[in-house]
C-alpha cells in the first residue's frame, strides 16, 4: 500500500515525528519541538532563543552632559583633552547641546530628545559653521535605536535601525568624526559610572570623552561673575575703576588678578559700603620679590600699609596678608591701592565686618628734610 502522509509534507507518517504538522518532520533532540522551530535542535533543554543578557538596569535612565567645564573634549589618548575641551561658558553658548536628553530606557530602547535646537557643525549638509539650530537628519533623534550595557566589558553600545543615533556630539563614531558609524553602531567605553554620573570614551584612533549626569541631578551653573555682581566684602583686584601707571590684569573675574603691579602704580575702586562700621582689611597677594610694600587710601585718608616678602610664586596659592581694621562710613567710597615698593600681583582685597576697634592709622612718611646751604665763591681773577 501507498505510505500514508497525513500532513502532505512529503514524509510518510511512519517516519514523520509530526505527522499532522506539515512544517515539521524531525525532532533530533527528542524534546517535542521540531527542528525547524527549535532554537537548539541538538539540545533537549533549550527550545527558544534566550533573552539577551545585559546590565542595562545598572545604567538605565535619562542622562545629560554635565553642566561643567571639561565634560566633552578630544585628545590623543583616553581621557586626554589636550586638543580641545569645553569651557564653563560653553554650557551657556551651547545650551542647545547641554539640554539634549539621552534616554537609556528600561526596555532597552534608546531615545535622544533634542527639542527645537541642538548643536550643529559645518560637516553637516546645509550647515555653515557651528551654532545652535534646528536638528538635521539623520542626527535629529529620529532613528529607532536600542542600547546594551556590558558591565564586565565596560561598554555601552548604541545600535540604530538607521543612521544617526549617538551620545554627545553627532560627528563622533568609532570610525572618525563625520557622523557615519559602521552598521549604525557606536561602542562607548564606560570609564566611570555612579548613581548620578557617567563618563564615556570613544576610540577612533584618537579619543573623545563625554561626562554625563542624570537628568534629575542636572543643575544649571551660576551666571558668570562680573565686576558688577561681586558682593560687597571682596574687592576683586582686576575690577579697578581707574589706574595710574602701566597696570595689567590676568584672567576672569573671580579667578583673575592684578598683575605686573609695580612700584609707583596705583588703582582705584569705587565701592558702596552698605553699613557703617569697622572692617578688617586683608590682601591676597603673590610675589617672588622681597620687601613688597602696599598702601591703601580711603578717599584722601591714608588708611593702611602692609609689607611682605616673597611668597614663592606669582599666583595661586595666594598668600593672605592681614592689614588694619578701618572705620568706613556707609555709602560710596573710593579705595586706592598703591604699590610702594617691590612689585607683585594682587588677587583681591577683603573687607570683613568686625567688632574690633579701628587700628591706629599708619604713620605718614616724613618728607625729606630741607637743608639750606650758602656758598661763597671768590670770583677774583675770573673774566666774566
Amino acid at each position: 500500500p501507498e505510505p500514508v502522509d497525513t500532513d502532505g509534507d512529503g514524509v510518510a507518517d511512519a517516519d514523520d515525528a509530526f505527522p499532522n504538522d506539515s512544517t515539521e518532520s524531525v525532532d533530533t533532540d527528542g524534546d517535542g519541538v521540531g527542528d525547524n522551530a527549535d532554537y537548539a535542535p541538538n539540545d533537549d533543554t533549550v527550545q527558544v532563543e534566550p533573552a539577551p543578557t545585559n546590565d542595562n538596569d545598572q545604567i538605565a535612565g535619562d542622562w545629560r552632559l554635565a553642566p561643567e567645564a571639561g565634560v566633552l573634549g578630544v585628545g590623543p589618548s583616553q581621557g586626554a583633552m589636550d586638543w580641545w575641551s569645553n569651557s564653563l561658558g560653553d554650557v551657556t553658548t551651547r545650551d542647545c547641546l547641554f539640554d539634549d536628553v539621552y534616554g537609556l530606557n528600561a526596555d532597552g530602547s534608546y531615545t535622544h530628545t533634542m527639542g527645537d535646537a541642538t548643536w550643529l557643525e559645518g560637516w553637516m549638509d546645509g550647515v555653515d559653521g557651528e551654532s545652535c539650530g534646528a536638528p538635521v537628519a539623520p542626527w535629529d533623534g529620529s532613528a529607532t535605536a536600542s542600547y546594551s550595557y556590558d558591565a564586565a566589558a565596560g561598554t555601552l553600545t548604541v545600535i540604530g535601525d538607521s543612521a544617526g543615533a549617538h551620545i554627545g556630539l553627532s560627528k563622533v563614531t568609532n570610525q572618525g568624526e563625520n557622523g557615519v558609524a559602521t552598521d549604525n553602531t557606536i561602542v562607548y567605553l564606560v570609564s566611570d559610572l555612579t548613581a548620578t554620573s557617567m563618563t564615556l570614551d570613544v576610540n577612533f584612533g584618537n579619543w573623545w570623552r563625554f561626562k554625563l549626569v542624570t537628568a534629575d541631578s542636572w543643575v544649571a551653573p551660576a551666571a558668570p561673575l562680573t565686576c558688577d555682581t561681586v558682593a560687597f566684602g571682596t574687592i576683586e583686584a582686576e575690577c579697578y575703576d581707574s589706574a595710574e601707571g602701566d597696570v595689567a590684569t590676568e584672567g576672569d573675574v573671580g579667578t583673575g588678578n592684578l598683575g605686573w603691579f609695580d612700584a609707583g602704580e596705583s588703582v582705584t575702586y569705587n565701592i558702596n559700603v552698605p553699613e557703617a562700621g569697622n572692617y578688617q582689611l586683608s590682601y591676597a597677594v603673590a610675589s617672588q620679590n622681597n620687601g613688597v610694600v602696599l598702601n591703601l587710601h580711603v578717599g584722601d585718608t591714608f588708611a593702611d600699609e602692609v609689607s611682605f616678602d616673597s611668597t614663592g610664586g606669582w599666583g595661586a596659592p595666594w598668600s593672605d596678608v592681614a592689614g588694619r581694621v578701618v572705620a568706613l562710613a556707609a555709602g560710596d567710597q573710593a579705595i586706592k591701592l598703591s604699590m610702594v615698593a617691590g612689585g607683585g600681583n594682587v588677587e583681591s582685597i577683603s573687607l570683613t565686618a568686625t567688632n574690633d576697634p579701628a587700628s591706629a592709622a599708619p604713620v605718614v612718611p616724613e618728607p625729606p628734610s630741607t637743608v639750606s646751604v650758602t656758598f661763597q665763591v671768590n670770583m677774583d681773577g675770573v673774566d666774566t
